[in-house]
């Protein structure tokens, strides 16, 4: 019986060069048991869609994509699709880019998102500790943020609670909230096509990261 998990991490070491990567090596996230699992069925298969996109995943794992010796910069940058990146991501991050994230489990709740990581009755104390907002503090990382103003899945008041305390804590930080596009348009928004990753490759170049769009 495999166990349950609902994260993929992607290790990608630098932005811009996904065309031409060196090598691909797969590393498992957990070589036991994973911790608050649940068990799965035998015939619980993962799956990869005509989209591209992976389901049923019961085993995390971590796929590092490095780069052609001559174009590395040395910068990283972890990829963490689905929601779910306040469970990974540890102290030592750099730099962190969310976009249209879910923060609060407080405010402008995501039900189906609070069910599924705390079951149906969670305590008022876990709802508290697994809101992003409260945990912002002067070692948060700098933070570029992107929402659009008519997402109707995640508000876009969860990027803003991050931002105003990111503020309030003087952390460096950028949040563009964008008229239009609601949830999920990825690298290519409906009207504004890859601007937003311009502007975030742009933000990364001002903070020192080594990657720019000139």
């Amino acid at each position: 019986m495999k166990n349950t998990f609902t994260l993929v991490v992607v290790l990608i070491w630098s932005l811009l060069q996904f065309p031409t990567f060196a090598q691909q090596t797969i590393i498992p996230l957990y070589s036991g048991e994973i911790p608050n699992s649940k068990k799965t069925p035998v015939d619980y298969q993962e799956v990869l869609d005509t989209n591209g996109l992976f389901t049923k995943i019961s085993i995390p794992t971590l796929t590092v994509y490095t780069p052609l010796k001559e174009k590395t910069n040395g910068t990283a940058v972890i990829i963490l699709p689905s929601g779910g990146y306040r469970v990974v991501v540890d102290e030592g991050a750099d730099f962190l880019i969310l976009i249209y994230p879910v923060i609060s489990f407080t405010h402008a709740k995501v039900n189906a998102t609070i069910a599924k990581l705390l079951g149906q009755n969670p305590s008022v104390e876990s709802l508290n500790f697994f809101s992003n907002e409260n945990h912002v503090s002067n070692s948060t990382p700098p933070t570029f943020l992107l929402h659009a103003a008519d997402d109707s899945r995640v508000s876009f008041q969860h990027s803003s609670l991050f931002f105003d305390a990111l503020q309030k804590a003087k952390v460096k930080s950028e949040f563009h909230i964008l008229q239009s596009g609601g949830h999920g348009f990825g690298m290519e928004h409906p009207t504004k096509g890859d601007n937003w990753f311009n502007w975030c490759i742009d933000w990364l170049h001002e903070n020192g990261f080594g990657l720019s769009s000139k």
